[in-house]
């Protein structure tokens, strides 16, 4: 029990004897070496539910077949004789599709010319240094005089000076061009106009014309990119700047270039003689070169790069799809795919996906477990559910690999005969399976705490097995969930047949959900049938399949399931109509604990029905000595005639007399661990006091109190508490004069004060908030059964009341 106990109402709580035992969270706590032995044995039998695990997952998990004989090379070109599937998802690198791919790839690839518009630049700036150098130095060595007239024998000598003058200096022209060397005839043209500016600034436009736009030295090599285009890479001082041209024409060849500049040297420089333009026309045709070229360097990273995002072809085969039928060719993807079945069949293979699949179920396991124990309050299983679900799990995951071979063999038969029945889509032999049917038998007979930490674990170890792990997963966790969800407390077939409905529906939805989201709303009739596979599967199979599980677990692991609970809450079986021939006065109590247990239950979060059942047979050890116990006593009482120890010990064995009872009635195990804890290991305080008092009187030593205390042990269970506070609160209000709601009350919370007190409740998960809720609904019951009546007038009960006749 967790919180802080409140104060009594009306005297202090008892407090535990010094010499009571010691209660453990399971029990009595024994010695330490019994402790141990414990200990061990939850060890090794952990252990050994984690191999049986382990190993159900490796083996049903895992491949069905490791080896087969399959066509070699040899068999290339010759026709199958049998059918051959696929035993798991392989997905295998098809190197020519690869190789194909990839050269596809590469040759996708634009070429890349790098354009340099800097060279005009470069190409003026010689220019200018070239005709800037040669009139600087005809400035300086030129004599200063008078120019003579034109055609003088003077001005012709001075013609013929200034041209051996700057044929002495040619070279330095020539090298200020760069090795550009002018023809005689130009270089005397422009000798004659001493490298005048204007003749500079004529060959400059031509230069800046020609040069001006991306120009190429073969036009011709654009002619095969003219469907695609290139990518020009312009240089400049900010770096390479990219753009694609897909008119590839634009782009203009070096001999065009070359065979307009006489045109359009009359155009730019029309003040120019005739000869001068010749002049300027071959000297810019000398420095003219072409500012686009092919990167092959960066066009074959680019291509390379290309090839390499390539990612490798896969032949996909998902587990049960036909590789090949009997009597078809046998072509080359058939043989690498039966290459990869042979590698994949291979000893280490077979060993490593066996060894993944139990490490996944270990980790699986051992992480919900650990998680649910440190968070998760009412997470307290036995050794008897660890056993029940590690087989239940293993029996779910043989269940998956059979129905996986009926699948199978379904699938086989439609391809066999065809029709209607070979467009059924796979994913219905799937989604029929009744994945949910474990979690709602794990919920009907364990807490939800419990079935949660199990379809946790389950969902995943089924999805392994299927080509979608990852949809297949959250499909069994979605329906596995909703079912076990709707089906707790559930107490009726009818309402088992409702749980199934509700996991139908929802494992509808998911697989439209999954449909669209993989497909789309393109195969409409495709999505809409497996959704009704997936509802039929939840809604009609699971109950089914769940309804048949139930009675082989009660018999084998001793669970009451709801369903088993509604059988013995009826009032006509054979132990209670014993009890009520036998002993009248428990057969009432125990009806009126069971009332007080059925409302409280289900406040605080008990199982209603099963706290019912465990009130009626609480009592049972009574039938044997009836007249012992004062509710079926009319006159006589037999304790006057016993010693207080004796009295005690008749009370106390009722408790082991009705654990026989039960057990010879075969009463499943939550029932009996109510019989023998309703008591837990209270004082029987009427004997005990009378013995004291006895012992006192004689001047004896007083009496030792084990003789006096139940055996136990405490109450587990929240139902069995609620018994226990039930059973004193109902047998203390019939001793109250005047059972009025406020004494109830008081009454009542004395109870539950004491109770809790004396450690009573420390081994059930009983919180102080649950103890307020229970004493609260004890006294509303107890003051609805003991309620005070009006007396009748005069002592007589009032005259019927005449009924009316009705007319039709």
């Amino acid at each position: 029990m967790r919180g802080k106990l409140p104060a009594a109402v009306n005297t202090p709580p008892p407090t535990r004897p010094v010499d009571a035992p010691s209660d453990g969270p399971l029990g009595p706590r024994a010695s330490a070496r019994p402790a141990r032995a414990g200990a061990v044995a939850w060890v090794f039998g952990g252990g050994f539910l984690l191999a049986a695990i382990a190993a159900g997952a490796a083996l049903l998990a895992g491949p069905t077949r490791t080896s087969r004989q399959l066509p070699g090379d040899a068999a290339l070109g010759t026709y199958a004789t049998q059918t051959i599937k696929a035993d798991r998802d392989y997905d295998i690198v098809d190197p020519e599709t690869t190789a194909a791919k990839r050269d596809e790839a590469a040759r996708a690839v634009r070429p890349v010319y790098e354009y340099d518009p800097q060279l005009l630049e470069q190409a003026r700036h010689r220019l200018g240094d070239a005709f800037g150098l040669m009139r600087d130095a005809w400035n300086e060595a030129a004599p200063k005089t008078a120019p003579a007239p034109p055609g003088s024998k003077k001005a012709l000598a001075a013609q013929a000076s200034a041209l051996a003058f700057f044929q002495d200096r040619r070279d330095d022209f020539t090298k200020a061009l760069q090795a550009v060397d002018p023809v005689e005839a130009d270089f005397e043209e422009f000798a004659r106009d001493r490298f005048a500016e204007p003749t500079e600034r004529a060959a400059g436009r031509l230069l800046g014309w020609s040069m001006g736009e991306p120009l190429i030295a073969d036009r011709a090599l654009l002619r095969a990119e003219r469907e695609r285009g290139i990518m020009v890479r312009a240089v400049g001082p900010q770096g390479p700047q990219e753009r694609l041209v897909r008119d590839v024409y634009n782009i203009h060849g070096l001999h065009e270039v070359e065979q307009e500049l006489d045109a359009k040297a009359s155009e730019l420089a029309p003040e120019l003689t005739a000869p001068l333009r010749r002049a300027v026309v071959g000297l810019a045709r000398s420095m003219l070169r072409p500012n686009v070229a092919y990167d092959e360097a960066e066009t074959r990273r680019r291509q390379e790069d290309a090839a390499a995002a390539v990612k490798d072809s896969i032949l996909r085969v998902r587990r049960g799809e036909k590789v090949i039928g009997d009597g078809e060719r046998l072509e080359k993807s058939h043989l690498r795919f039966f290459e990869a079945m042979r590698a994949a069949s291979g000893p280490r293979d077979v060993v490593a996906l066996r060894v993944g699949a139990a490490l996944l179920a270990l980790v699986l396991t051992l992480a919900a477990y650990a998680f649910a124990a440190r968070n998760f309050r009412r997470f307290r299983p036995r050794r008897r559910d660890l056993v029940f679900l590690a087989s239940l799990l293993v029996l779910a995951l043989a269940g998956v690999r059979g129905c996986d071979a009926l699948a199978d063999w379904l699938r086989d038969l439609a391809l066999e005969r065809g029709g209607l029945i070979a467009r059924v889509p796979v994913e219905i032999y799937v989604y029929a399976f009744p994945f949910a049917a474990a979690a709602m038998v794990a919920r009907l007979v364990v807490s939800s705490e419990i079935a949660l930490v199990f379809t946790v674990a389950l969902a995943p170890l089924v999805g392994l097995s299927h080509p979608q792990p990852l949809g297949t997963t959250a499909f069994v966790l979605l329906g596995s969930l909703v079912a076990a969800d709707r089906v707790a407390n559930a107490g009726t077939r009818r309402q088992l047949a409702r749980a199934g409905v509700w996991t139908g529906l929802a494992q509808a939805g998911a697989a439209i959900a999954f449909a669209l989201y993989r497909v789309g709303p393109a195969a409409l009739d495709e999505t809409l049938a497996v959704a009704f596979a997936a509802y039929f599967g939840g809604a009609v199979v699971t109950p089914l399949v769940a309804a048949a599980l139930l009675p082989v677990v009660e018999a084998t692991f001793g669970y009451a399931t709801n369903l088993k609970l509604a059988e013995l809450a009826s009032l006509n079986h054979p132990v209670l109509k014993d009890l009520i021939l036998q002993a009248p006065g428990t057969y009432h109590h125990s009806l009126l604990v069971g009332a007080l247990v059925d409302a409280a239950a289900a406040k605080i979060g008990a199982n209603p029905l099963l706290a019912r059942v465990g009130a009626y047979y609480h009592d049972i050890g009574k039938v044997r000595g009836a007249l012992y116990f004062g509710e079926n006593q009319k006159s006589e009482n037999p304790h006057d005639r016993l010693v207080p120890s004796a009295s005690a010990s008749v009370l106390r064995r009722h408790v082991s007399d009705g654990l026989e009872v039960a057990r010879d009635k075969r009463l499943p195990r939550p029932v009996l661990d109510i019989v023998e804890q309703h008591h837990g290991t209270r004082l029987a305080g009427t004997f005990l006091h009378k013995a004291r008092a006895h012992a006192q009187a004689m001047g004896l030593p007083p009496p030792d109190e084990s003789e006096f205390r139940y055996p136990g042990p405490l109450p587990q269970s929240r139902e069995a508490a609620l018994v226990m506070i039930a059973d004193v609160c109902e047998a203390t209000a019939k001793s109250l004069p005047e059972p009025t709601p406020a004494r109830i009350a008081a009454m009542v919370q004395k109870a539950v004060n004491a109770i809790a007190a004396e450690g009573q409740l420390d081994a059930c998960d009983v919180t102080m908030k649950d103890l307020a809720a229970v004493a609260e609904s004890f006294t509303e019951t107890l003051s609805g059964i003991y309620a005070p009546r009006a007396a009748y007038p005069s002592g007589t009960p009032p005259a019927p009341i005449p009924l009316r006749a009705v007319k039709p």
